[in-house]
């Protein structure tokens, strides 16, 4: 009786080696198992990456929050300010706390995920310290000239009752503006308003009390 040869492989024309080939003892119940099983790893897998593009997303969109509320922080920070220089740490300070709240809030993170936020939140801590900076030096320099104008309008009113009890009160002012942090351009200015509204109110005074002194009152007040 003859016998079926078994192979074990085949050669094909183009093929660069021997391949493998089914053989008789492979059930078609088998082969549907194994594709099966690798439809299910297949399925897990793309399960896996879809449930983490919605943690990816949901990330971003937390962080998205977290700078608007930061923002508004900020702005309220901004408000309660009194000198403005008063304004830079505790900028820096809101914007440690958000960071630290934005984490508390996502403790599964990995750690590869922590470093992609932490570049993040230092470029935002960057940008908010710039900020401050620029905006408490620009109000405490509002608030300072706002003071010195203050001041040389309360040497104009008693010049109105007294210009000559008035002159020591100018003096100090106008040491007060030389000693200020404000820029030689701006003390120029103040300088410069205060000695012309001092005169204007010399002259006003002169009007009112004694109108034949009122060129002399008015110029020396302008050379103070």
């Amino acid at each position: 009786m003859a016998r079926i040869p078994v192979y074990q492989s085949q050669v094909g024309i183009r093929a660069g080696g021997p391949s493998a080939v089914n053989y008789q003892t492979t059930s078609t119940d088998a082969q549907m198992f194994q594709q099966g099983a690798n439809s299910i790893v297949d399925a897990g897998i793309k399960l896996a990456r879809q449930q983490q593009a919605v943690v990816d997303t949901q990330n971003l969109t937390d962080f998205a929050n977290a700078q608007t509320a930061l923002s508004q922080s900020l702005n309220d920070a901004r408000q309660q300010s009194k000198t403005g220089v008063d304004y830079i740490p505790a900028a820096s300070a809101i914007a440690k706390q958000h960071e630290d709240d934005f984490y508390a809030a996502h403790p599964d993170m990995s750690a590869q995920q922590k470093s992609e936020y932490g570049l993040r939140w230092a470029q935002l801590r960057g940008n908010v310290q710039n900020e401050a900076i620029n905006w408490g030096q620009g109000q405490a320099k509002s608030i300072t000239v706002a003071n010195l104008e203050d001041s040389a309008a309360a040497v104009g009113n008693v010049i109105l009752q007294n210009p000559t009890q008035a002159r020591a009160l100018a003096d100090a002012h106008l040491q007060a503006i030389d000693q200020s942090d404000l820029d030689p351009a701006t003390k120029a200015q103040l300088a410069s308003r205060s000695r012309n509204a001092w005169a204007l109110a010399a002259a006003q005074y002169g009007i009112n009390n004694n109108p034949q002194h009122v060129i002399d009152q008015q110029s020396s007040f302008r050379q103070v």
